[in-house]
């Protein structure tokens, strides 16, 4: 009998195994036994005496190694407690090496950092920062609106963060804003021990003008004159809006150009002074913004300059001439005043340049018999770009009569 005994001690074996699922007041115990019929776990602060046991319970198959485990409840947060298993055969019993572990501590209201705001448009933007959960479960929302009573937030998402010591980053997008708009928001978070609200942070909605419009001083520039462009920014955030002023030159072959900018007023408009027209250019003027508008072109035409003088030959006749600005290839068209008002023609003539920056031309004229006469020139260019320019008017009086 006494060897049957210690057979059977001899073959009972317990092992130990690591707890899981340990929370501020469970846990889970896991061990192993073999050629046993029973078993239990003893727990408790102390290794030496564990203070605490499991219901026994059975072992169906005790002839072969078999994992056993128990769930321990009503423990105390943030402690250490000891723990082993128990193997029996109803001769014996024996017990596996002592392990530990600790449970977690009872939560704190959680903490929030870290608040972003991102990719902001005219109704949109996206809102970022850090949840840390201190140690429970943590559900969290945005709050949003345009003064600090908020207003808006978004929904609580359905899946709350776990009750760890880890920050982790959450975002929400924020839509159906108005445009160019201040927005204050700020990020909130909540778990059993309480709620944190982040500090109050703010961001503007972008300006999204709906259109420009354009308009010029004067459509047709004598050659190196100046003139003025005008117009007005409509659609929310155009009160000191940053536009450009972009032009293209003749022949028109190369993009628009920016060549100056300008702030617009508090009722949209905005004003731009050219100085110098050197030739037929198109205008047009942009909106700097996220999304850029831009107005009508526009086309101001560059006329070329005809200068003219009279001066007298004979007593019979006079000569008229002058100068196209710039040098260009033209038909010049020498033009009378009638008694009636209305402008005829008397002749004209093709002309070349004879510089880059001049062409001359020159004509004879019979002198009235009585009276003074008006002319004028036309200078009408090769197609290109310039259009047509008018000189003033000149006098060239009647015939002197005979001493």
């Amino acid at each position: 009998m006494l060897l049957a005994t210690f057979l059977a001690v001899a073959a009972l074996s317990a092992t130990t195994e690591p707890a899981t699922d340990v929370t501020t007041t469970t846990a889970k115990v896991h061990g192993s036994v073999d050629d046993a019929t029973g078993y239990y776990f003893q727990y408790g602060t102390a290794a030496d005496p564990h203070g605490l046991t499991t219901t026994p319970q059975p072992v169906v198959d005790g002839g072969t190694p078999t994992a056993v485990e128990a769930q321990l409840d009503g423990l105390t947060a943030n402690t250490t407690y000891y723990y082993r298993v128990a193997a029996t055969n109803g001769a014996a019993t024996e017990y596996g090496e002592d392990k530990t572990f600790k449970t977690a501590p009872n939560p704190t209201p959680p903490t929030v950092s870290s608040q972003r705001r991102s990719n902001v448009t005219a109704t949109s933007a996206t809102v970022s920062g850090s949840v840390n959960p201190r140690g429970g479960a943590t559900s969290y929302y945005f709050q949003y609106g345009t003064s600090t009573r908020y207003g808006g937030r978004t929904p609580t998402p359905s899946a709350q963060l776990a009750g760890g010591t880890t920050a982790s980053t959450v975002s929400a997008a924020l839509t159906g804003l108005r445009p160019y708009t201040r927005y204050y928001w700020r990020l909130v978070a909540t778990n059993a021990a309480g709620t944190t609200r982040g500090p109050n942070k703010t961001f503007t909605t972008v300006r999204a003008p709906t259109a420009v419009s354009l308009g010029l001083s004067r459509k047709k520039v004598s050659w190196g004159r100046g003139l003025s462009l005008g117009g007005r920014v409509s659609g929310p955030g155009s009160v000191a809006l940053t536009v450009a002023l972009e032009q293209q030159r003749f022949p028109f072959d190369v993009g628009f150009k920016e060549i100056d900018t300008a702030r617009t007023s508090r009722d949209g408009g905005y004003l731009f002074a050219v100085d110098n027209l050197w030739g037929t250019t198109r205008y047009r003027v942009s909106t700097r913004t996220q999304t850029i508008v831009s107005s009508p072109v526009v086309t101001a035409r560059a006329a070329v300059r005809a200068g003219i003088r009279a001066r007298s030959v004979s007593r019979k006749r006079a000569r008229i001439k002058g100068s196209i600005l710039p040098g260009v290839h033209a038909t010049v068209s020498l033009q009378r005043r009638l008694a009636s008002g209305r402008w005829t023609q008397v002749r004209h003539k093709a002309v070349a340049p004879s510089s880059s920056t001049r062409t001359t031309y020159r004509f004879k004229v019979w002198r009235a018999r009585k009276a003074a006469r008006r002319y004028r020139v036309v200078a009408l260019p090769e197609r290109g770009a310039y259009v047509r320019g008018i000189s003033r008017s000149v006098w060239v009086s009647g015939r002197a009569r005979r001493p």
